[in-house]
């Protein structure tokens, strides 16, 4: 069972990690000049939320205080 939960676990941090990446990606793009410190240690689903945000074009302030930076 202790391999299965690691495997599991492993999983869920790669698509985490996945989803930071792009974000910060996509964020670097758009805001070039701008801090990316804020974006470290969040959830998964905070990062899935940043970048629906970036796509649509939020306000960068808006996003922080949404993601509660």
């Amino acid at each position: 069972m202790p391999l299965e939960k690691e495997k599991k676990n492993g999983k869920i941090e790669g698509k985490k990690e996945k989803s930071k990446s792009h974000v910060i990606k996509f964020y670097k793009m758009k805001y070039p000049n701008e801090d990316i410190s804020w974006l470290e240690n969040l959830t998964e689903k905070q990062y899935d939320e940043i970048f629906d945000m970036l796509l649509n074009n939020e306000d960068l302030e808006v996003i922080k205080r949404i993601i509660g930076k």
